[in-house]
């Protein structure tokens, strides 16, 4: 399995950085606090407490729950890589007790589907059906991995529309819903869900639904929308969306932008979770200082030395 490499920061961890310094009354124990320990026990591989709640004034307790379910993921990804991904998100869900058992289910789904688990996903979901057929979360479970299967299948966007009624998973039903329609009839097809994903401020779904937003603005036409858009996100809402960062270097690149300021935003996405893109970047724009990943120098111990940063 893969892990992390160690210059990229978490972006649940390093986007909540800032909670210990908060003026706000008990910060720390908000959610982005939780968000912020979940991920530290997963990468340290200590013990997950799934006991101890945060109350949070702008959020549901579903929506807590859903925000803990994909943070989880995020960090057992990281930690396991896609080959063990899977299969801790499986036993994590068999752990979970109570609320926030159909929202690790809701992570597991997921995780095959990215995957390319497909079947295996829809047939997860239609037990669930059984189980519990008027749970949304299920709805958006099917309906996701049907819309998977086959764009065109009707029973998928309505399962999804569905979805889009529960507060807490509302965002996720509107992001699963632009894929499907993106698929349909191409990206511009799917602005409309990813605003909607966008506007309910939930920050880890919307630090996905940017990137696509921004690609469907520039294949439609419009990159000044677009790179307005991105760099307005990582001004007011998320600086430390690596992905976002990483779409902006590469929409300023194809505008005349200079090589300086794509290596600005680009070491930003290589530092924040953009991964392998950016590193390849990063080597395009400075081979010397940034060599590819084939090329770096190893140790004795058979471990890469660190680069220059």
């Amino acid at each position: 399995s893969s892990s992390a490499p160690s210059n990229t920061i978490g972006p649940s961890a390093v986007a909540r950085a800032s909670l210990i310094a908060s003026p706000v009354a008990n910060a720390v124990e908000s959610l982005d606090a939780k968000r912020v320990t979940t991920e530290i026990e997963v990468r340290l591989g200590m013990p997950i407490d799934l006991r101890h709640f945060p109350t949070d004034p702008d959020r549901t307790t579903e929506e807590i729950w859903s925000s803990i379910s994909m943070t989880l993921s995020e960090a057992l990804h990281d930690a396991h890589g896609e080959n063990g991904w899977v299969k801790a998100l499986t036993e994590l869900r068999s752990q979970a007790t109570g609320p926030l058992k159909p929202f690790i289910f809701l992570e597991v789904v997921d995780a095959l589907l990215a995957t390319n688990r497909v079947d295996e996903a829809i047939d997860q979901a239609r037990r669930a059906q059984a189980d519990r057929p008027e749970d949304p979360r299920v709805a958006l479970a099917l309906g996701h991995a049907l819309g998977a299967r086959d764009a065109e299948d009707e029973e998928a966007v309505r399962l999804l529309q569905v979805a889009t009624g529960n507060l807490s998973i509302a965002p996720r039903a509107h992001l699963a819903l632009a894929e499907l329609m993106a698929r349909r009839a191409g990206s511009a097809a799917a602005t409309e869900h990813l605003e909607a994903a966008i506007a309910t401020g939930d920050r880890l779904v919307a630090a996905n639904a940017i990137v696509r937003l921004a690609d469907a603005m520039a294949q439609a036409g419009k990159p000044d929308q677009a790179i307005a858009r991105l760099k307005s996100h990582l001004l007011e809402v998320d600086p430390y969306n690596g992905h976002a960062a990483f779409a902006l270097a590469q929409l300023l690149a194809t505008q005349g932008a200079s090589e300086a300021d794509q290596m600005v935003l680009a070491l930003r996405a290589r530092r924040f979770g953009a991964g392998e893109p950016a590193t390849k970047l990063l080597n395009t724009l400075d081979p010397v200082r940034f060599p590819s990943p084939d090329e770096q120098p190893q140790s004795e111990l058979g471990e890469e030395t660190p680069s220059a940063a």
